[in-house]
Parts: C-alpha cells; structure tokens; sequence
C-alpha cells in the first residue's frame, strides 16, 4: 500500500473488502507510517488497526515519488514523514495496540551496536508518546 504503483493503494479500500467479506471478527488493519505518508491519505482508522509499524526517512531533500523501501530507518528527530504525528493521533483516536520498527535501510542494518540504536529509537518514541518532544511541524528538539 501507498506507493503509486501499489494494486491496493489506500486503506478505505481494504475496510470496504474486509466489510464485504464480512471479516472484522478475523481481520484488521496494519498501519504502516511509511506506507500511510506515501497514499497521501489522511484517515488513520485507529480502531480498525491491530498493528503499527514506523519507520523513518531522514532526507529533507528525497522527492516524495523516489521514496523506497531502503530509505526506511530508525525513527529520530530528523523524520520527515510525520511519524510522531500519525503515532499521537493514532493514541490520541483509540488505538492501543503494539507497534513495531520497519527499518529496511541497508545504512541500519549497517549499524555496529543494533541494540543501542534501537533503544534510542524506542526511547525517542516514547518521549514522543507521552508529548515530551515537538513534532517537525513544531520545531522538532532533533532528539536522537
């Protein structure tokens, strides 16, 4: 989902074939923050979702159609894909599932100490959840 090419590009369309197959009671929505930014689309469908997964992109300078999967890292405060926007509306409208990281970038898989990047990463999300930092839009503390 999300990207121009995508068969199913926004989640409208699948809530519409779960209804129709009548599969709420087996079936819910992953949102993905990556994927969510790129569909352009606005409406999160908090309680419709049994799964978040973030990822970040760091390059201000990377046009939205270039955008890939090995562009997704670690979320810090240099994302420019509203992550900690989507994750606070997310909370904010009901959802109170788990989240997962979705960092494909070979520049993370790269990194000598994974579990310290990781627990940055998480700490970072944390702080964010509980409104301890400012979003981009807000002039983002760059906290790592």
């Amino acid at each position: 989902m999300g990207f121009p090419r995508s068969s199913l590009r926004r989640k409208d369309e699948a809530i519409a074939a779960i209804t129709e197959a009548g599969g709420f009671g087996a079936f819910a929505l992953l949102h993905d923050t990556f994927h969510h930014h790129l569909s352009d689309e606005a409406v999160l469908y908090p309680h419709r979702t049994g799964l978040v997964h973030i990822s970040g992109v760091i390059d201000p300078d990377l046009p939205l159609a270039k955008i890939e999967d090995e562009h997704r890292q670690l979320l810090d405060g240099r994302d420019i894909l509203g992550n900690i926007d989507q994750i606070r509306a997310l909370l904010a409208d009901g959802y109170d599932g788990p989240f997962s990281f979705e960092p494909f970038s070979p520049l993370t898989h790269a990194i000598p100490n994974i579990e310290a990047a990781l627990r940055a990463s998480m700490g970072y999300v944390q702080r964010a959840r509980a409104g301890c930092l400012l979003t981009r839009n807000g002039q983002d503390d760059q906290d790592p």
